[in-house]
């Protein structure tokens, strides 16, 4: 089992929104209304929302009052219905939390087991419930004693399917004509856009196409651009946009234009000098240990590490960019970006390799829009064979030096501030 609390909210009508949609559309049911005055059967939309804002309001000093937390199981975990409201309600009662009202939904919409538990952090008598390393403290022990308790798989023996088990790849492409593409659509986004930490918008589509999905702005002088608008699309089997746009306004978590230019900003400062070294001494470690070696060979090499790597090829087959995707630390960090040494041209240099040599089934792009869709080489990460610790002691040992951060290649700028107006003066009065 693995334990996500999420970051304490403001909006848990948002929280509790997501979740009803997925009950609305089928791909998930309310298990249990924990601590509330009905039963979960006779509970309407506002008598949920209503007990959460009834005991906020006891504090309205405390702003970010609420809590989305998911537990996920392992494919091999024997779940029912019963099951799962047992072990949310115990988890709930062994992180401190057993008193409030709380919602848990389990969802269907992939194949990985899990569910949803919506609840609020101010109790009966109007204090805000400590969150401070809550993960650590009191969720890890919950975790450990419910996977002996109830024979679940433990997250220590599947490490390389932390951090929600990978959900990206587990959820499958988007194929457009097989599946509801807004339902798929919005999924992936689901998994994506509050979890992963991108800072531009061709960094957000990095992974979304990993899924055949793309975040569109249109053309600089569509109408669509100029109101900051934006779209989402499915893309065929051959990375082109397919079917009807979808307004991303449209979509239950409201992920605009607007609303992902705040994400770029705050990623930007979550973003850990760490996560890239990760990346960094990854790629120095496999060119120590297989010198000359093709680039398919590192791209592979860092898949079992959990990092996908999105190539871009022109029209004529030269590699001119990689953005790589850690799916364990959740951050993308384009390939210039990690310093010159990470470049596409300075990869296949080490690599001795030239850069029109690329498989011509591997990801291209003309732009921001792949011409055909990356390819991942197994379905599954591998299990990570070297510890973050030891990989960049290793890379030290081999003389790599873990160049400083730089800034983005595709660095969001934000928008320009009005100007003031002059204040008109009035004319004096002799």
């Amino acid at each position: 089992m693995y334990a996500e609390i999420g970051k304490p909210t403001a909006n848990i009508g948002k929280m509790l929104n997501y979740n009803e949609q997925k009950v609305k559309a089928g791909t998930a049911a309310l298990l249990h209304a924990g601590n509330f005055l009905q039963e979960k059967e006779h509970l309407s939309f506002y008598d949920k929302m209503k007990r959460f804002t009834d005991l906020n309001e006891l504090n309205t000093r405390t702003n970010k009052n609420a809590v989305h937390i998911i537990l996920n199981f392992h494919p091999t975990d024997k779940l029912n219905d019963d099951l799962m409201k047992t072990i949310g309600t115990d988890y709930m009662n062994r992180i401190g939390m057993g008193n409030q009202p709380y919602l848990l939904y389990r969802h269907s919409d992939t194949a990985l087991p899990h569910i949803h538990i919506v609840t609020n952090l101010i109790n009966e008598t109007g204090r805000r419930i400590p969150t401070h390393n809550i993960g650590r403290d009191k969720s890890d022990p919950a975790r450990k004693n419910i996977e002996a308790e109830y024979g679940l798989a433990r997250a220590a023996d599947h490490p390389e399917e932390q951090q929600r088990f990978l959900p990206v790849l587990n959820l499958g492409n988007v194929i457009y004509g097989k599946s509801e593409t807004k339902r798929r659509i919005s999924n992936v986004l689901a998994n994506v856009v509050d979890i992963y930490k991108y800072s531009s918008l061709p960094e957000l589509n990095a992974i979304l196409q990993l899924s055949n999905v793309y975040a569109d702005p249109c053309k600089d002088n569509s109408r669509v651009f100029r109101n900051k608008g934006l779209y989402y699309r499915a893309l065929d089997v051959n990375g082109k946009k397919a079917g009807v746009p979808i307004k991303a306004s449209s979509i239950y978590l409201k992920p605009t234009l607007g609303y992902l230019e705040n994400k770029f900003l705050e990623n930007a400062c979550l973003k850990k000098p760490e996560d890239e070294m990760r990346i960094k001494a990854l790629i120095d470690w496999h060119f120590h240990q297989h010198a000359g070696g093709s680039l398919s060979d590192l791209f592979r090499s860092l898949e079992k590490q959990g990092i996908s790597s999105v190539r871009r090829i022109n029209e004529d087959g030269r590699l001119y960019g990689v953005t790589f995707v850690d799916h364990i630390k959740k951050t993308v960090y384009n390939g210039s970006s990690l310093g010159k040494g990470y470049s596409a041209a300075a990869l296949s240099k080490k690599a001795n390799e030239p850069q029109h040599t690329i498989q011509a089934n591997q990801h291209q792009e003309t732009s921001l829009l792949p011409t055909k869709p990356v390819q991942i080489d197994s379905p599954g990460l591998q299990k990570a064979q070297l510890s973050d610790d030891n990989i960049l002691a290793l890379s030290t040992v081999s003389g790599k030096v873990i160049e400083q951060l730089t800034g983005p290649e595709n660095s969001f700028q934000g928008p320009e501030l009005n100007k003031k107006k002059k204040r008109r003066k009035r004319p004096s009065i002799d």
